[in-house]
């Protein structure tokens, strides 16, 4: 690892916090980590770095769950199974009409009772089955139009791949602008492997997964949240 390189990392790190990055500037950061900015001739192809920068994105959010999304539907008399979005990784909140129905697993459902997959009432519980993960039940089934009701579910989503060289990381959520610039390091890292620089691709991927650990711990935190805390009457 020569101190070129690992100046070259250090550098990029204020720049993470200052702004946010797009595609265009994410990429010409990439090449400058790699010092594959030649005018007449580079190693690698915008679309080859394209496709590196939204893996890493891909890679951080379902790593880190700092992706949010909200989406509602009704539910059906005598269907079980709804469709996810397309974005969808996790439910992190899920309410019928406002009451929060609490997740079961399949076989967690096989334990409280026999015949729940042929059961009707209204919902008391969702579930997620492995075999089929686009899809969210729900334990009852709607037997009738009274069991019918809305859901609302809150879920860790995967941000939209960056398709236009204007488009900002992460969804341009706000929270996580001061780490649009680990997806620079996620691309460097596999691109130097690729170029058979083991120190570099070594150094970038520390870069990564130190930036995204900080990522992970930010967005989960909640420096206003103090559950135990007692206002006075």
């Amino acid at each position: 690892m020569t101190w070129r390189l690992l100046l070259a990392g250090i550098m990029l790190l204020p720049a993470a916090a200052a702004e946010a990055r797009t595609r265009t500037q994410l990429r010409s950061d990439v090449r400058l980590l790699l010092r594959d900015t030649g005018t007449s001739r580079v190693r690698f192809s915008d679309a080859q770095i394209n496709v590196l920068l939204n893996e890493g994105q891909r890679l951080a959010a379902s790593r880190s769950y700092c992706v949010q999304k909200s989406t509602t539907f009704p539910l059906l008399v005598g269907t079980t199974y709804y469709a996810t979005k397309s974005d969808f990784l996790a439910v992190r909140r899920l309410t019928r009409d406002s009451i929060e129905l609490k997740e079961l697993t399949p076989a967690g459902l096989d334990g409280r009772t026999r015949g729940w997959e042929a059961a009707a009432g209204i919902p008391t519980w969702y579930f997620l089955n492995f075999a089929s993960r686009t899809q969210v039940g729900f334990s009852p089934f709607p037997g009738v139009s009274a069991d019918t009701s809305t859901i609302r579910m809150d879920y860790f989503a995967l941000p939209s791949d960056m398709d236009a060289d204007g488009t900002q990381a992460f969804d341009n959520i706000a929270e996580l602008v001061p780490y649009h610039q680990i997806l620079a390091y996620y691309a460097a890292s596999v691109l130097a492997a690729v170029d058979g620089d083991q120190p570099a691709s070594q150094l970038y991927l520390a870069l990564f997964e130190t930036g995204l650990k900080s990522m992970t711990d930010k967005c989960q935190d909640r420096p206003n949240y103090n559950p135990s805390f007692v206002g006075r009457q």
